[in-house]
């Protein structure tokens, strides 16, 4: 199956909230990337925040013709994420899915305020690809798939939430080939971010990591951590951001 994901351009709150690069790329969309390839489908990547234009992205939409559109969403950068929605839905029938840390935490709303056809709350990596699977069956059957929000006959319908992932060692590496990653001025190397955990048992409440990743700290390996290390330096990334 084909899937193009399009990430929004960021908002920079200090200076009028205008547009800019993100610093890193996005972890969570590098992580359903090593999903799909593991499982064999073929995946592209639109970067708002690169210097393209929405032209651009289409003209990506009109030569890789993919199957589905996944979107991340910031809170922040809700309104180019709606907006970049809103183009695609005007200007093709492909479905797209939408995910990150706004959707799980605002969840059906969401839906209710795009024309997004599925949205993923909470961790990701398995619902995405129970939904590529029932989109590449012909008789898709979406009630099933845990974390999933969906629309049919004009309501949302949000399925149960999915357990938490526990062993977080058998995901794949992300992968991070897709993304036009530039040299950190302040560094003088590119930069890739890394998680060695997920959660956290406390509840502050300046903090969302709670609403979209939960309560339940969950670690990787030391092993799997270092050999995800080797992995990346192998491939040229000699900086990483701990993002935990």
């Amino acid at each position: 199956m084909k899937v193009l994901f399009a990430i929004p351009k960021n908002k920079f709150a200090f200076f009028g909230y205008r547009g800019v690069s993100p610093t890193f790329p996005h972890l969570g969309v590098a992580y359903l990337i090593a999903m799909l390839q593991r499982e064999g489908h073929e995946v592209k990547l639109f970067d708002d925040g690169s210097g393209l234009t929405h032209e651009d992205l289409f003209k990506l939409i009109q030569d890789f013709n993919p199957e589905l559109i996944g979107i991340t969403i910031f809170t922040l950068s809700r309104n180019f994420a709606y907006e970049l929605i809103e183009k695609i839905k005007e200007k093709t029938a492909i479905p797209v899915v939408i995910g990150g840390a706004h959707v799980s935490t605002i969840r059906s709303q969401a839906l209710e305020e795009t024309k997004a056809d599925f949205s993923i709350k909470f961790e990701g990596e398995y619902p995405f690809m129970e939904l590529v699977n029932e989109l590449k069956s012909g008789k898709p059957d979406y009630e099933n798939i845990k974390n999933l929000i969906w629309k049919k006959d004009g309501r949302i319908i949000e399925n149960p939430e999915r357990p938490l992932l526990t062993d977080l060692d058998a995901l794949p590496f992300p992968q991070f080939d897709l993304y036009d990653i530039r040299v950190h001025p302040g560094h003088g190397e590119k930069i890739v971010p890394l998680i060695s955990s997920r959660g956290c048992p406390f509840g502050c409440n300046f903090c969302s990591v709670k609403l979209y990743m939960g309560r339940g700290f969950r670690k990787r390996s030391a092993q799997n951590v270092f050999e995800e290390i080797k992995y990346q330096y192998a491939k040229g990334y000699h900086q990483f951001d701990f993002n935990d």
